[in-house]
């Protein structure tokens, strides 16, 4: 798809650490959170509720991101990248919520989308402009990014047991394939594990739930009939042919 249009601007979830933490807190309670110019609040009360366990973790959590923001003709979802700090594939092998079908190459660098919602479980409000409201999520989006970020973890691939608490570790080593000669037990498979708050859409063979008749959950504006959803059935071996 050509897009007709393009916004770039600095989006900031959190002014500080305390902000941090009650956005953890409210946010792992699956409560709503308030977006102002991209700044992320908890709701008035938040400082009441009882403290989640990674809110030490959230140190120097006041992170801008450069972020670019590619919009299609109707009735096509908006695309979100991270220029600068980078968000990709290649940058967080493990991360949860990127989209390896929505890539832009630039200056030789390999981007991949933010999977900011799922269309199928996300409606627009039509009486106000798309772009902020495409916006808020972004925002809610890049501070649930700062939070996984925070509190990743190295796990075994296979058991799920902790390798290590991911604690006083140089971002590199966040970065080194999982099964490099520094780790202690090379031959152990593992991946960087983070907690990513509140409730998530339906991913993968859960797709195949939604209505047919309803948005895709990719974004096209097309119906799940229309799009993804004999895609999906070949994906996890389900028969078509009453399609």
């Amino acid at each position: 798809m050509q897009a007709e249009r393009a916004w770039q601007g600095l989006l900031q979830p959190f002014a500080n650490d305390e902000d941090a933490k009650l956005v953890l807190r409210a946010l792992a309670a699956d409560q709503a959170v308030d977006v102002s110019s991209g700044w992320i609040t908890a709701p008035s009360g938040t400082h009441l509720m009882r403290p989640h366990n990674d809110e030490f973790r959230m140190q120097n959590c006041a992170i801008a991101f450069d972020v670019l923001v590619l919009d299609f003709p109707a009735p096509a979802h908006p695309w979100a990248f991270s220029l600068a700090p980078i968000i990709s594939n290649l940058k967080y092998p493990s991360h949860p919520h990127l989209r390896s079908d929505r890539t832009l190459t630039l200056h030789s660098r390999v981007l991949h989308g933010m999977c900011v919602y799922s269309a199928a479980e996300f409606q627009y409000d039509p009486a106000l402009p798309r772009l902020p409201q495409f916006l808020h999520q972004v925002s809610i989006y890049l501070a649930k990014h700062v939070i996984w970020l925070k509190t990743l973890r190295l796990v075994n691939l296979d058991t799920g047991a902790l390798v290590h608490d991911g604690l006083n570790l140089r971002t590199l080593y966040q970065n080194i394939p999982v099964n490099s000669i520094w780790q202690k037990h090379p031959q152990v498979k593992t991946y960087w594990n983070g907690l990513w708050p509140g409730r998530t859409a339906k991913a993968g063979k859960d797709h195949l739930s939604l209505d047919p008749e309803g948005e895709c959950w990719c974004g096209t504006g097309l119906t799940y009939k229309q799009c993804c959803l004999i895609p999906d059935c070949q994906r996890y071996g389900l028969d078509v042919g009453w399609l």
